[in-house]
């Protein structure tokens, strides 16, 4: 192929200056996007001991894979620029040689938590499943939604509840869903569906706790969780449910998982998510 376009003219060398300056610009954009909340939220982040959202999917993918990430521009320009990329990571990636959508919470932007534009970038990656058959991986450490915003976010058919409402169409159609559930400074209130309704949850001992709200929704999640009612899985206080550490202690009485002892780390957590996932 012959061009004709003169690589040293001054029209040429002009563009490729701006184009160069363009770049630059995206690039810095892009990295003020992906690097999590604020530094001070980071440096807590970082004192008890978990990773940052994207060292996470890093952790568990394969070594060497590409990792597309979706949307990292999300709320660029809104809240004051307190959500990038509207706290949460999504993409495509390969775990065990096999594509999976991964959706993990940011929780160094306001605890996870989700506005309008977060719900909306979920429900995007979870479109990819369905029309390419691939196992959804959902890492989750998020306080649910973002309280001030909270009116905004329930009352349409594509917003919060289509999560969930998303979650059972998979299971009918045969998607695999597997949830992580990492140690939350507080407790999850209603993302705890997105993290107790999938196929299996990891979820290690004395790391990982719902607020579900009362007995029976705590009932209801150990049953999709194991295929049966397991009162012991249930503590009651005051009148509200507590399930706390069901799932991985059921693995391991089945044998499905190899004994570990006590370790807690978030990276044995993502390890064990490797051998029950896809």
């Amino acid at each position: 192929m012959v061009s004709s376009i003169d690589v040293r003219s001054e029209e040429f060398l002009e563009r490729k200056r701006n184009y160069l300056k363009l770049r630059d610009e995206f690039g810095d954009i892009l990295k003020k996007n992906t690097r999590g909340g604020y530094p001070e939220a980071v440096k807590k982040h970082h004192a008890r001991g978990k990773f940052l959202a994207r060292k996470r999917v890093d952790l568990l993918l394969d070594p060497n894979t590409f990792f597309p990430e979706l949307s990292p521009r999300a709320a660029m320009g809104q809240y004051r620029d307190r959500f990038p990329s509207a706290g949460l990571v999504t993409g495509i990636g390969v775990i065990h040689g096999r594509e999976a959508v991964v959706v993990a919470n940011d929780a160094t932007v306001k605890g996870g938590a989700y506005v309008a534009e977060t719900i909306k970038k979920h429900l995007r990656a979870q479109e990819i499943a369905p029309e390419n058959r691939l196992p959804c991986v959902y890492l989750v450490d998020s306080g649910g939604v973002f309280l001030p915003e909270e009116t905004g976010v329930f009352p349409d058919r594509f917003d919060f509840g289509r999560i969930f409402y998303n979650q059972a169409r998979f299971s009918a159609m045969g998607i695999p869903r597997i949830s992580v559930a990492f140690k939350l400074a507080g407790m999850a209130t209603k993302i705890g569906h997105a993290r107790n309704t999938p196929d299996k949850t990891c979820r290690m001992k004395d790391q990982g706790m719902d607020y579900t709200g009362e007995a029976a929704m705590s009932k209801l999640y150990c049953f999709c969780i194991a295929g049966e009612v397991v009162d012991e899985a249930v503590q009651i206080h005051g009148g509200y449910g507590l399930m706390k550490d069901y799932a991985i202690e059921r693995l391991y009485r089945d044998r499905r998982l190899p004994e570990i002892g006590e370790e807690t780390s978030e990276i044995l957590q993502l390890v064990i998510s490797r051998k029950i996932g896809c």
